[in-house]
């Protein structure tokens, strides 16, 4: 699911209630586990306890209103000590969770809640890579809490999709001057506890702070220095929704979406298309899918899928000349739906719209109306 840029969420070291969170202005919360530690058998295990999501929390924050995120931290560094710790954590994190009832496939974030040198990056790698592989898709490390040149080097590479920006000292470089801030804002360090009239100018700032590398992430939040429920949690703020990677983004996932109906070339069009998608959230349909599926995709018949080829509503098509069955417009538009946030007939309507434009590229704002950049290009038949 999405949330709008500027909505409110809480993490919090112990239980709160949730239903006060909501009440409170909360969306969102956010929880812990603690890695190895986080084993009642673990010589750790005793220090980090009250902080471990407890059973039935969950369901609770869901029930009050609220969406829930999972967030994996033990001791500052753990994860700069690579594929070795990740063999010690990943198999206890994923049998916690799982017994907490986290959706399957969602998101849990792993933190460096410390300072970050180039030289530790092989060794996040390595920790991001081997939990990856230990958790095997049931839930996903493809969120980071720690230094933006660390978060930088990680979304590039395309092992994260999700930011938790911390609080403080820890993002941010040095105090420098601010020009035009709201009162009583002078400097960055004031925008760490904003107050309301600051909040629009610090979610700006931070944006244009993380620059070019926010297209490579689905979602982006903000743990600033204010805290919420009496001082029992800490507030975060959503600078970008896209997608959150959250306990609700999977558990209702649709049940119509089948490629297994698309011709083989097609489906990897459109796997292509949906990787990128995974890191790139504003690349184009039409710039991963060659023209002739496109026209597919819009009910329009081309030299490689005549109108004889085609079921007459268009809602399937029969086997043609050159590729095997292709009885896929539904389930390919719900797939590619899926990956953005819009619904089928929006997808459509971009994809119609380009067609008739011929243009290359095609923008989609996931929060707003779907544009094209007018652009003309080949026609690919």
């Amino acid at each position: 699911m999405s949330m709008a840029t500027g909505t409110i969420g809480i993490d919090s070291a112990s239980r709160v209630d949730p239903v006060a969170a909501y009440k409170a202005g909360s969306r969102f919360q956010v929880r812990y586990s603690a890695a190895a530690a986080t084993d009642p058998n673990h010589s750790s295990y005793a220090k980090n306890a009250k902080k471990l999501c407890q059973p039935g929390e969950i369901n609770a924050i869901i029930q009050s209103g609220q969406d829930f995120m999972a967030n994996d931290e033990w001791y500052v560094d753990r994860i700069k000590e690579g594929a070795p710790a990740a063999e010690q954590d990943a198999p206890v994190t994923l049998k916690f969770w799982r017994s907490r009832g986290l959706s399957p496939g969602a998101t849990i974030s792993l933190n460096l809640d410390t300072g970050y040198t180039s030289s530790m990056q092989s060794g996040i790698d390595a920790y991001f890579d081997r939990t990856n592989k230990i958790w095997g898709g049931e839930y996903v490390a493809d969120k980071f809490y720690g230094p933006l040149a660390c978060a930088r080097q990680l979304a590039r590479s395309g092992r994260i999709k999700h930011y938790w920006i911390p609080e403080g000292a820890s993002f941010f470089s040095s105090d420098d001057k601010l020009v035009n801030a709201p009162y009583p804002a002078n400097s960055v360090w004031d925008l760490w506890a904003p107050t309301p009239s600051q909040v629009n100018y610090a979610i700006k700032f931070l944006l244009d702070y993380i620059g070019a590398d926010a297209r490579f992430l689905q979602s982006i939040i903000w743990q600033d220095l204010n805290h919420m429920l009496g001082g029992a949690a800490d507030q975060n703020i959503v600078l970008k929704g896209t997608r959150m990677g959250s306990h609700l983004d999977h558990a209702t996932k649709p049940q119509t979406e089948d490629l297994s109906i698309v011709d083989a070339e097609t489906k990897s069009y459109l796997d292509n298309m949906q990787s990128n998608l995974a890191h790139h959230i504003d690349v184009a349909i039409k710039e991963n899918l060659p023209r002739a599926v496109l026209m597919v995709l819009s009910g329009q018949p081309n030299s490689m899928y005549t109108a004889a080829d085609m079921a007459g509503d268009y809602k399937g098509f029969v086997t043609n000349s050159v590729y095997q069955q292709l009885a896929g417009q539904e389930a390919a538009l719900t797939a590619i739906a899926e990956k953005t946030g819009l619904s089928a007939a929006e997808i459509g309507a971009i994809v119609a719209d380009a067609l008739a434009k011929n243009v290359v590229d095609v923008d989609i704002n996931v929060h707003g109306t779907p544009t094209t950049t007018n652009q003309p290009g080949p026609v690919m038949q």
